[in-house]
């Protein structure tokens, strides 16, 4: 399924069927009938009724007398049930390999076990490809280096896109980091993490053009729109959190991006706007993550295309895409790295965890300036305690679309600490989009 779709509300309200049945003395036939109720999320405020103690800041708000009950959203999962949700992601990987083995166009060449083992080899004597003595592996954390030996053993194996090494790599690190009894690393995580790049025009297959540039050999390049996947990569050190963007194709190769498991900071996706050009090629505007928030909302100023979003062919009038669906796509592969779509098994998508009607796709997700600058301090300020706000906010998210659909709309107002997820519609997601409101979402869903 293509990603754009996928990411497409299908519609502005949920809908509750209630059936009853009459009948009379006389044992007549009874009629059943159906009656569709709509629910109105005209903003108000989801609250958690947290009876495993596994949502932290979110389990602590208490609902008001005049909560609706569509707004109390129940959890029941332990934290060993959430980290489950992590490690059986395992089986994507074995799916994929399979799936590829039946394709004429791909192929992965190892077993899941063969590419861990490899990876364990690479991992001890540092098998790397190296550029002009680039990466320093003997100075980087091991973790790091662990990721690197996940990658090229993928690699190794046929793995040549960010696509299908999102599928492989970060659907298998945290089970392979608790597998390999030769790590033992402190709440290791690599999550997916939508994004763009530079790219040829004469070279890609992309229908995306938005901010094309021409080089002095005449040679175009383009934004590749949110289609580009590597990963971040969380780890604890020494009592610190450390986050990394990761590249997760030719993550050896610094000459491709630069060094490619780097500090946000340092990273092609936060350079300036205000430069023409970077280091070793590509432009500003063509690098941004669904984390790079206040990058991604000045180029949506000066132009929507630029990052391939705006108005769309979608289900609804007006439809517009935002950043806010690529952070809410973040957020719920925080929690599930297969993500809704899962793995394909006798023509149907399965994902073990998720709960999803065929032919449902995920609702609409608006986040305001306040969240979005909140979530962005965190990844050049982590620290462990804004880390598991981050992945609760992820875990609220997915529980109350597993309840109530994933074609839920949602709007995330409020801070990473104290975070307001809110009901609301696709016409509404719609209006504040195309205003470019986000400043104003709190008082604008609610209207």
């Amino acid at each position: 399924m293509n990603r754009r779709e996928l990411l497409t509300a299908v519609g502005t309200t949920s809908l509750i069927s209630v059936a009853g049945c009459m009948g009379d003395s006389d044992e007549e036939d009874t009629e059943q009938t159906e009656e569709e109720t709509t629910i109105q999320r005209n903003g108000e405020q989801y609250f958690f009724q947290d009876t495993a103690g596994t949502m932290g800041q979110l389990g602590e708000q208490s609902a008001p007398t005049e909560a609706k009950d569509w707004q109390e959203i129940q959890n029941e999962l332990t934290e060993d049930e959430w980290q489950e949700k992590q490690t059986n992601d395992i089986e994507r990987v074995r799916r994929e390999r399979e799936l590829a083995r039946q394709s004429a166009n791909n192929g992965i060449e190892q077993t899941l076990e063969e590419m861990l083992q490899r990876a364990e080899e690479i991992y001890k004597n540092q098998e790397f490809n190296l550029w002009n003595g680039e990466p320093n592996i003997e100075n980087e954390d091991d973790e790091i280096t662990f990721t690197r030996s996940l990658i090229k053993a993928s690699q190794e194996a046929g793995v040549d896109t960010s696509g299908l090494a999102d599928d492989i790599v970060s659907n298998m690190a945290e089970y392979a980091e608790q597998e390999l009894d030769f790590v033992n690393f402190d709440n290791f995580k690599l999550s997916t993490l939508p994004s763009t790049e530079t790219l040829r025009s004469a070279q890609s297959t992309s229908s995306h053009r938005g901010g094309p540039r021409e080089v002095s050999s005449g040679a175009t390049y383009k934004n590749s729109g949110f289609g580009h996947m590597p990963a971040l990569l969380q780890y604890e050190k020494e009592g610190e959190t450390e986050v990394k963007y990761t590249e997760l194709t030719k993550a050896t190769w610094p000459n491709r991006f630069w060094s490619t498991v780097r500090d946000p900071e340092d990273s092609k996706y936060r350079a300036s706007l205000d430069q023409d050009t970077m280091k070793n090629g590509g432009f500003p505007e063509h690098f941004v993550t669904a984390l790079d928030y206040s990058k991604a909302r000045e180029l949506e100023l000066r132009n929507e295309d630029i990052l391939g979003f705006g108005p769309n062919d979608g289900p609804a009038d007006n439809d517009y895409e935002s950043l806010g669906d690529e952070i809410g796509q973040f957020l719920t592969e925080l929690v599930d790295d297969q993500y809704v779509t899962g793995y394909v098994e006798d023509g149907e998508e399965i994902n073990q965890d998720i709960n999803r009607q065929d032919g449902i796709q995920v609702g609409g997700t608006l986040v305001s300036d306040e969240f979005g600058e909140s979530l962005e301090e965190y990844v050049t300020d982590p620290d462990p305690e804004t880390r598991e706000y981050v992945e609760n906010i992820g875990r609220g998210i997915y529980t109350i679309r597993q309840e109530q659909g994933w074609d839920t709309d949602l709007a995330i107002t409020g801070t990473v600490e104290n975070p307001e997820i809110r009901g609301t519609t696709l016409e509404r997601i719609n209006e504040i989009r195309a205003d470019q409101a986000y400043d104003q979402v709190r008082q604008r869903v609610a209207e």
